[in-house]
């Protein structure tokens, strides 16, 4: 009985360390993914406005013109931009869903086994 209940409480230990890595690995996950998010913003958006510079430079735009032009460009920007992260986004979800799965396939897959070996041990112990 006593051993029963050992090993109850140490399945349960399993489960919680199980779940608690689980959940680090999903929290630093979303962290990795943020923190990459950032650094692809700044570089397009680095890179955007280094080809609008060089744009600039070439046209010799009027003063007006040019700002209006840089306005509407970093207009333009924001919205490639946009469309660029939701596409990023929907990609990682993607992976991150996948990822979920396996892991309740995992888990599923470690429950059946220790039905079945709970199961052999009842039929084989007195």
């Amino acid at each position: 009985m006593q051993r029963r209940e050992d090993e109850e409480l140490a399945k349960k230990q399993r489960h919680k360390e199980m779940m608690l890595q689980a959940e680090k690995e999903d929290m630093a996950m979303k962290k990795a993914r943020k923190d990459e998010e950032e650094r692809i913003e700044k570089e397009f958006k680095r890179k955007m406005m280094e080809k609008f510079r060089e744009e600039e430079r070439l046209e010799q735009l009027t003063m007006q013109r040019r700002r209006q032009k840089e306005l509407d460009f970093k207009k333009e920007v924001e919205q490639m931009w946009q469309k660029k992260l939701e596409i990023y986004r929907q990609e990682r979800d993607r992976e991150l869903e996948e990822y979920r799965k396996q892991q309740e396939r995992e888990e599923y897959q470690r429950q059946i086994v220790e039905q079945e070996k709970q199961k052999l041990l009842k039929e084989h112990l007195p």
